[in-house]
């Protein structure tokens, strides 16, 4: 297979990121800035020439890790950290850095944002839990997030879900450390020229979307994480008026279909309060 060779002197304006104190798994944020699930949806000939765009910008790092023989058990975790600021913080980062040099798996990368750091591994999973070593700090087994997906197994990835990992790490807006270990190896970042490339590709994808009806809401459905078709929660519902009833029934499977929530009755119980999606038109989750 033949590689592009990133040009690690020459690091790109980082374009098209999300906001740095945005606690959602990195995938989503990546998957905010190019829908590429909803763009196959709306215009399948514009979807084919963004992919074929994006497999040549990121053709180094996607082919290893689409080359790559995980296993068929290894499963995919993305984890969030909330790390205070200071000595604390920094000791964090220091042990991360010292796990990724060594990491026994295929994948491993941290990435620090304002209020929190992002952890995606590749990982055995035994006994239904991670075990792995980099875990084995105090200050991060007291900051670990419970996840809101169950890990998937990495056998079940498609390039979709490898790219937005890649953008995330690649080309998003990041003042804080971030490193990305793919085959034990450091990737670099992409030059100049891959990242307006990039801040092109997304402007011609946002403006389909928005002509064809889709458009945000505050949290990423795009990524996929249990193996089950897609189901995008930025592409308009219909607006004609129906009873009271019909509503409460239409934003429950809405909801349903977005969070893949099992059992079913636990729906309320993962959408906090402070969740656009608890009071989504003034519907209220009880």
């Amino acid at each position: 297979m033949k590689y592009y060779q990133l040009d690690k002197n020459n690091p790109p304006e980082t374009v098209g990121g999300p906001s740095a104190t945005s606690a959602e798994p990195l995938e989503d944020q990546a998957a905010a800035h190019i829908r590429l699930r909803a763009l196959k949806t709306v215009d399948r000939e514009l979807y084919h020439s963004v992919k074929e765009e994006l497999l040549d910008m990121f053709r180094e790092p996607l082919g290893v890790l689409l080359s790559t023989p995980f296993g068929l058990t290894r499963r995919y975790i993305s984890d969030v950290l909330v790390v205070g600021a200071g000595k604390e913080r920094r000791n964090v980062l220091e042990w991360l850095e010292g796990n990724g040099s060594n990491f026994p798996g295929k994948l491993f990368g941290y990435s620090e944002e304002e209020t929190h750091i992002h952890v995606v591994h590749d990982c055995p999973y035994s006994n239904r839990s991670c075990r792995c070593r980099w875990r084995n700090h105090p200050g991060i087994r007291n900051a670990l997030k419970k996840p809101i997906r169950r890990p998937k197994y990495l056998r079940q990835f498609t390039w979709v879900d490898w790219i937005y990992i890649i953008i995330y790490f690649y080309v998003s807006k990041r003042s804080g450390q971030k490193k990305i270990w793919i085959d034990g190896r450091v990737r670099g970042l992409p030059d100049r020229s891959q990242s307006i490339r990039w801040s092109s590709l997304c402007s011609r994808a946002q403006n389909i979307l928005e002509r064809k009806g889709v458009f945000n809401y505050t949290q990423s459905t795009e990524p996929n994480h249990e193996g089950q078709p897609a189901v995008s929660g930025r592409v308009r519902r219909s607006t004609k008026k129906g009873s009271r009833f019909e509503e409460l029934c239409s934003h429950t499977q809405f909801l349903l279909a977005k969070y893949l929530c099992i059992p079913l009755t636990d729906l309320r119980k993962i959408i906090l309060p402070s969740n656009a999606d608890h009071s989504l038109k003034n519907c209220m989750i009880r």
